[in-house]
């Protein structure tokens, strides 16, 4: 992948490894030759500065941040409960870069405040269906916009809707929102009546959230114990070149 640059940069010597992170800045990353063990697509990482939209829901006295960062996209909102109470929350990721910028492919990361464990069985999801990481062309889908729905009582997240967008469908980096990319949780006692949407910049997507709240644990220490609202930090991506180990074939 050649990001169109001025000039092309220095060829590297061959065998070179796969760029550093710290091209990953560079408007012009390295035309370097590398080891043939690998292969190389297109992935992506986050570039300029992170948008906070507004809050679905209420805001609170607590908060749980998720951003995992390098590169990774929001792909899917699972929350959990424990006597009612939504307390616990894991959220899906997708990261396609390099291995030394963290874990790549879609793994999830937890947020866990219930008081002694959550509700295995209270699990309820909401996501966008996600390609095939090592498809050709490796276009990316993560989420754009979130929307939360409260119980009667307007106090408690009971369902979550996402929604998302295209990124490099048919341009490298390009962010497409469609809203076919469509997810959504509800509980019995969603009252219905759904909170506000809240929407990324058009040419962002989710890269992080956060989850607001309020509660206590015995200590008076504010803890997640009921959560009402979540908000996304949001970056546009910058396409770079995606090393993967090459599968060889007869």
């Amino acid at each position: 992948f050649d990001p169109s640059a001025s000039e092309p940069a220095p060829r590297r010597e061959t065998g070179a490894a796969p760029p550093a992170a710290g091209d990953y800045d560079r408007a012009d990353l390295p035309d370097d030759t590398r080891s043939n063990s690998y292969e190389y697509g297109i992935g992506y990482v986050a570039t300029g500065e992170i948008t906070s939209t507004s809050i679905s829901g209420l805001a609170g006295d607590h908060v749980i941040e998720k951003s995992p960062g390098n590169g990774a996209v929001l792909i899917s909102i699972e929350g959990y409960e424990k006597e009612d109470a939504p307390c616990a929350f894991m959220t899906g990721w997708a990261r396609r870069n390099d291995e030394r910028l963290g874990r790549q492919g879609e793994f999830e990361t937890m947020a866990d405040q219930c008081k002694d464990g959550y509700n295995d069985r209270s699990s309820e999801v909401a996501y966008i269906p996600t390609l095939d990481l090592y498809a050709e062309p490796p276009p990316l889908r993560a989420i754009h916009a979130v929307q939360v729905c409260m119980n009667g009582r307007r106090d408690r997240i009971k369902g979550v809707r996402v929604w998302g967008a295209h990124v490099g469908r048919n341009v490298a980096g390009e962010v497409e929102p469609d809203r076919a990319l469509y997810g959504e949780y509800a509980r019995a006692n969603c009252s219905g009546d759904w909170e506000r949407k809240v929407t990324c910049p058009s040419d962002q997507v989710a890269v992080g959230l956060t989850i607001h709240g309020d509660g206590y644990d015995p200590f008076g220490r504010p803890v997640m114990n009921e959560a009402r609202g979540i908000s996304l930090e949001c970056s546009a991506l910058h396409p770079v070149e995606y090393p993967r180990n090459r599968v060889e074939t007869d």
